[in-house]
C-alpha cells in the first residue's frame, strides 16, 4: 500500500464499496472508548478490557480495507480496566493502569503478544512500586525504557485532579520490569509545565522530544461558571527535561475528546509529520454522531532547528497527500535512541543481551 493511498482511506474513511452491508466494515464499527496501536500494516483496536468481553481487539488491516474482531476464550485480559494506557514495542503490547469495574484504581500492568495474541500480566520486581493512576498516558522510548506520563490518582471520570508534577512522570524498564521515578528539572529556558496533564495523548516526535496533546480550561466570563476546554501542544525533551509550548495553527482547531486514540506517521528522516486523532467523546456535545468515528489530521511542521529558534507549529489544515506509513520496525536506531535515552533520569542504557524465561518479568 502506498502512503497516498493510505491517507486517502483514513481521512476519507473509504473503506469498502458496501459500507452499509459489510459488518466488518471499519467506517461502520465504531466505539466510543478506544486505544489504539499500529504494528506493521495492522492497526490493533483495544476497547474497555474485561474477561466478560468475549472480543475486546478488533483488528484493521490496511491492506485487506477489513476489520476482524479477534475472540479470546483463553488468554484474555487479566482484569478489567478503562482509562488505562497503552504503548507498544515492535509486537509486545503494554496496557497500565486505570479503573476496574468497581472505579478501583489500578497499579497492574498487562502485556499482549500480536504474535501469540496472549495476555499475560507483568510481575515487577524490586521494592518501589508506583500508586496506580488513570487517565494517563505512555510511550514507549526504545527497547527497555517506557515512559508513563500524567494521570491523576483520584477515581473521578469528570475532571479528575492531575498528578503533582514531581511524580508526574515514570520510567518502566521493560526488560527488569522495575520502575524509576523521573526528575522534573525545569529550567530558566523552559516553558511550564503542563497544568492538566488527564486525558492527554504523547506521540514520539524524534529520538529526544515527545509531544504531549493536553487540554486546559478558558473561563467563558468572569464569573468562572462556564468553562471551555482549550486543546494544547508541548512538547518534552527528554535528555534536558525542558518544556516548549507549540502553537496550534489553522481553521479546524482540533477539540477535547474523551477516550480517543492517536497514530503517528514518520518521514524518512524519522520525525513525526502527521497525527490522526481517532474517535472519542466531545464533552461540549456529547449526542452528537460526529462522535461515533471522528478523524483529526495534524500536520506536524516543526523547524528542525528548534532548539535555537524554540519555534514551531501544529497544522490542522487537511491534507490528503504524502502520508508516510507508520511501520513498527522502523524504530529509531538502537544507538542513537540509546543514547538520547542514556542521558534521562531512572532511563538506562544496556547491552544487547539473551533474555530468558527468568528475566523476562512476565508471569506464567
Amino acid at each position: 500500500m502506498n502512503d497516498q493511498q493510505l491517507g486517502y482511506q483514513i481521512c476519507n474513511e473509504e473503506w469498502s464499496e458496501d459500507q452499509e452491508e459489510d459488518p466488518n466494515n471499519p467506517h461502520i464499527q465504531r466505539t466510543s472508548y478506544s486505544r489504539s496501536v499500529v504494528i506493521n500494516d495492522r492497526i490493533y483496536i483495544f476497547t474497555n478490557l474485561s474477561e466478560n468481553i468475549s472480543s475486546p481487539l478488533k483488528i484493521i488491516d490496511l491492506n485487506l480495507k477489513r476489520l476482524f474482531p479477534i475472540q479470546f476464550k483463553k488468554f484474555g485480559p487479566t482484569t478489567t480496566r478503562i482509562n488505562y494506557s497503552i504503548s507498544n514495542y515492535k509486537h509486545k503490547v503494554y496496557f497500565y493502569g486505570g479503573l476496574n469495574e468497581n472505579s478501583k484504581i489500578l497499579e497492574t500492568m498487562d502485556e499482549f503478544d500480536a504474535t501469540t495474541y496472549k495476555f499475560q500480566q507483568v510481575k515487577y520486581r524490586l521494592d518501589f512500586k508506583p500508586k496506580g493512576r488513570q487517565a494517563h498516558c505512555s510511550i514507549a522510548i526504545d527497547q527497555y525504557n517506557m515512559f508513563i506520563i500524567g494521570g491523576s490518582y483520584s477515581d473521578n471520570l469528570i475532571d479528575p485532579q492531575p498528578i503533582p508534577a514531581d511524580e508526574m512522570i515514570l520510567n518502566f524498564d521493560m526488560d527488569a520490569s522495575t520502575f524509576q521515578q523521573i526528575t522534573i528539572k525545569p529550567t530558566e529556558t523552559s516553558d511550564a509545565i503542563p497544568n492538566n496533564l488527564v486525558y492527554h495523548s504523547v506521540f514520539r516526535l524524534d529520538a529526544i522530544n515527545l509531544g504531549i496533546l493536553w487540554y486546559e480550561y478558558e473561563a467563558i466570563n468572569n464569573q468562572d461558571e462556564n468553562k471551555r476546554r482549550l486543546m494544547r501542544s508541548t512538547i518534552y525533551n527528554i535528555t534536558k527535561y525542558t518544556w516548549r509550548d507549540i502553537n496550534l495553527i489553522g481553521n479546524d482547531l482540533p477539540i477535547f475528546r474523551f477516550g480517543h486514540s492517536i497514530l503517528t506517521y514518520y518521514s524518512k528522516e524519522r520525525l513525526a509529520d502527521r497525527i490522526l486523532i481517532l474517535g472519542g467523546i466531545d464533552y461540549s456535545d456529547p449526542t452528537n454522531k460526529q462522535n461515533e468515528f471522528v478523524v483529526q489530521d495534524l500536520d506536524f511542521q516543526l523547524s528542525q532547528k528548534f532548539e535555537q529558534s524554540g519555534s514551531g507549529s501544529l497544522s490542522t489544515e487537511k491534507k490528503q497527500s504524502n502520508l508516510k506509513q507508520f511501520a513498527e520496525d522502523s524504530e529509531l536506531s538502537e544507538q542513537q535512541s540509546s543514547q538520547n535515552a542514556g542521558g534521562t533520569s531512572g532511563a538506562k542504557k544496556k547491552k544487547n543481551k539473551k533474555k530468558s524465561s527468568q528475566n523476562t518479568g512476565i508471569q506464567d
